[in-house]
């Protein structure tokens, strides 16, 4: 701890509370050390370090507030990936990019998906083979789940094959079902469930067959 000669003065101001962004980052603190550089920093990490120093019940010099800084970054980074946990589960990819949106350093929320991911919290097979399970039942397609978990910082986790995520029924088969069950209302049936199909996520070719087998079924009575 350092003498209290070697204490600096600091201070961490904060957003207004109705602050704003016209982006998805959250409002930040800023740190202003004694030399005058500023630091932004998470909210919460700024109210760790005004609550951080009254309770050591002496002034910080400033190797103490460097080192409180670090650790209350990676303190508040990963009760917030908890926090985020406990709602959802998440890609390793969208929790780095929560975390940074809120202000933590691009090392500290490595760090924190890197600890989450060895307590098997964040688990990205697990997800994709959860998301493909659940958008199948949805009738998305293929195209179209692969390119939304690509979104989430995705592809198919070494190990997880798409037979294996998405069952045994095929995708031919899904396609069928699901536009059976479209109901079409005016003409241009068999354009229309293409286009529907398509917009499942299912490829042309595989819509227009499918298309032309259901109107095929249909004609048939």
């Amino acid at each position: 701890m350092g003498d209290m000669d070697e204490s600096v003065d600091w201070d961490v101001a904060f957003p207004d509370r109705k602050a704003g962004s016209f982006d998805l980052r959250r409002p930040v603190a800023t740190l202003t050390f004694p030399d005058g550089r500023r630091q932004r920093i998470p909210v919460e990490v700024g109210r760790c370090l005004k609550k951080g120093q009254k309770e050591s019940g002496h002034p910080w010099s400033a190797d103490e507030l460097a080192v409180a800084v670090k650790r209350f970054e990676h303190e508040c980074a990963w009760q917030k990936a908890v926090s985020l946990l406990n709602r959802r589960d998440y890609t390793a990819q969208e929790m780095h990019d929560r975390l940074v949106l809120r202000g933590y350093p691009e090392a500290v929320a490595q760090q924190t998906v890197e600890r989450a991911e060895g307590h098997h919290l964040v688990d990205d097979r697990r997800y994709a083979k959860t998301f493909i399970e659940t958008k199948i039942r949805a009738g998305w397609g293929k195209r179209k789940i692969l390119l939304e978990l690509r979104r989430r910082g995705i592809e198919l986790p070494q190990g997880l094959s798409w037979s294996e995520a998405s069952g045994d029924e095929s995708e031919e088969e899904r396609a069928l079902e699901l536009a059976r069950r479209k109901h079409i209302s005016s003409g241009n049936e068999y354009q229309k469930l293409v286009r529907f199909l398509a917009g499942r996520g299912y490829g042309y070719d595989l819509a227009g067959r499918v298309a032309a087998q259901v109107m095929e079924e249909r004609r048939a009575g």
